[in-house]
């Protein structure tokens, strides 16, 4: 245990399980302490363990040449985007990391270290004078890390995904209402289970979006992406 404790503070640990295993319910220990978490629960530990040995190993690099077509926004960019996959994000959360990129592209929009430093969203977006206008976490997040996001930024956007999603909503609901600059949408199980599918080293998409629903093409296949507004 005390190898596991110098490798990744309790908060890393948190962040990383709710970020990249968001059907693991964490937050049902909220407000126990930190012993209580260790000791009672082993799926928990399991997840430590897992994360510390893949945190020395290196990212997987994956390429995504992009033409989008934003109707919505009035906005047409053709992105060749690089994503790392640190060892301990899933094939789910990388897809849905670029994903919401897509949703969200912008100029100045950069995918941030993310699971890899606490203190960068997943996804965001500095304007010139380094002022975070959009900050995008992925996954079930505890309200210390949304609240953090929230003192950072402008704006705020949440997507979960998983299994868990709407348990983790419907008790963490009524706390984060209080965050006027959050929105939060939901990703549906087998949206996610379909995106899984389409990853591969380089990939070549035709992205078209308009009322708020993305058609996204890869070769013959074509895939309608829509998420659910838990918060607005």
């Amino acid at each position: 245990m005390a190898i596991i404790t110098r490798t990744l503070t309790l908060n890393q640990t948190i962040y990383l399980i709710n970020s990249c295993y968001p059907n693991y319910s964490f937050h049902k220990y909220s407000g126990k302490p930190a012993t209580y978490c260790y000791y009672h629960s082993q799926h928990f530990i399991k997840h430590i363990v897992k994360t510390t040995y893949l945190m020395a190993l290196k990212a997987t690099i994956y390429k995504a040449n992009i033409e989008l077509a934003n109707m919505d926004q009035n906005y047409y960019d053709s992105l060749q985007l690089t994503i790392a996959q640190h060892p301990s994000e899933t094939e789910q959360r990388l897809m849905v990391r670029l994903i919401c990129f897509i949703l969200n592209a912008h100029p100045d929009l950069k995918f941030g270290k993310g699971v890899s430093d606490e203190d960068e969203a997943a996804i965001w977006q500095i304007n010139y004078s380094d002022e975070i206008s959009l900050w995008i976490e992925l996954g079930q997040l505890d309200e210390k890390r949304i609240k953090k996001a929230c003192n950072k930024a402008a704006k705020v956007k949440l997507y979960c995904y998983g299994s868990s999603a709407n348990t983790w909503w419907s008790q963490t609901q009524s706390t984060l209402q209080n965050y006027p600059k959050l929105s939060i949408e939901q990703f549906d199980t087998t949206t996610t289970s379909e995106l899984v599918k389409l990853l591969n080293r380089n990939m070549e998409f035709q992205c078209s979006i308009q009322d708020g629903q993305l058609w996204l093409t890869a070769g013959d296949e074509t895939l309608l992406i829509e998420t659910h507004t838990l918060k607005s």
